[in-house]
């Protein structure tokens, strides 16, 4: 072992060490894989901070509705200004690279593919709200805990639906 271990350092010496270069490009090849390894959480990280703020949305359209309208009306009007909302930032924010440049006419292909998403996850959101609401609680807090369960009950379906249909990635073009 020890006459191998000057051989190797001779060799070292001699020239036969990585250079800067490819130091360097080994360096790019694990941040890429670093990077294509953590893609996919961090993208769902984006996609539940759009979330959140259509969840905000969600909330207050429904709190400022429920004082003048039915609890089923205020909840789908609400609904609809926040997967509105959510549209918009997951199309510019979590998934912008994937379509980057893109016709007004597959930018109006993508919303209905959205609409479609949101209106599929609405049935469990909806059927949960309702679920919640017709349960025995405590009064003023009760339509909130509906909406909140209902919310979550559709949550992972559209993240699914929308990174694998709504904006998924586009198949390179052989030409």
């Amino acid at each position: 072992m020890l006459r191998q271990e000057p051989q190797l350092n001779s060799q070292v010496q001699g020239g036969n060490a990585a250079s800067p270069d490819q130091s360097r490009r080994a360096t790019q090849t694990a941040s890429v894989i670093r990077q294509t390894r953590l893609a996919p959480l961090k993208r769902f990280f984006r996609f539940a901070m759009v979330g959140g703020m259509g969840f905000a949305v969600d909330v207050l359209c429904f709190s400022v509705l429920a004082s003048v309208l039915e609890l089923q009306l205020a909840r789908i009007a609400a609904f609809v200004a926040a997967v509105c909302t959510t549209y918009l930032g997951n199309r510019y924010f979590t998934f912008a690279d994937r379509h980057k440049g893109e016709a007004t006419a597959a930018h109006t292909e993508q919303a209905l593919r959205f609409f479609a998403v949101a209106l599929v996850t609405f049935i469990p959101n909806w059927v949960v709200f309702n679920l919640v609401l017709w349960t025995p609680l405590a009064g003023d807090v009760q339509p909130y805990l509906a909406l909140v369960a209902g919310i979550f009950a559709g949550m992972m379906v559209n993240f699914v639906l929308s990174s694998r249909w709504v904006f998924a990635a586009k198949a390179p073009h052989r030409g």
